[in-house]
């Protein structure tokens, strides 16, 4: 012990701060470790939360993307049915239109044959 206090280490205060450290880890471990693992674990289910409330989300657009997707195709399809129909019917119609025009003309050219008949002298 008097070799100790030659070289400058006192016993007495390196047991006064022995005693004061474990005085001071036992009060943090009593009053504040409790705390500070209860908010660690809180911590720790919320992010546990997050990660599955962020897998379930994903599963929910993944699944919304692949709806959309069907949407779009059985849109696409049925767009290029109205399309095909509404050509056909167009061709129809310019078909009636043409028919209608060609039997025009020949009523006016009949007309005017019998009117010309009409005004040309009979020999």
């Amino acid at each position: 012990m008097e070799n100790l206090s030659k070289i400058g280490i006192d016993l007495w205060g390196m047991l006064l701060y022995l005693v004061n450290y474990g005085l001071l880890l036992g009060v943090l471990g009593y009053f504040f470790y409790p705390k500070v693992i209860k908010n660690l674990e809180k911590r720790r289910a919320t992010i546990k939360k997050n990660i599955e409330d962020t897998a379930h989300l994903q599963k929910v657009l993944e699944m919304q993307i692949e709806q959309h997707k069907k949407e779009k195709e059985e849109l696409r399809i049925q767009m290029a049915a109205d399309a095909a129909t509404l050509k056909k019917e167009m061709q129809e119609k310019r078909s009636e239109m043409i028919q209608e025009m060609e039997s025009e003309r020949q009523k006016m050219i009949e007309e005017t044959t019998a009117q010309l008949d009409k005004k040309r002298p009979k020999s």
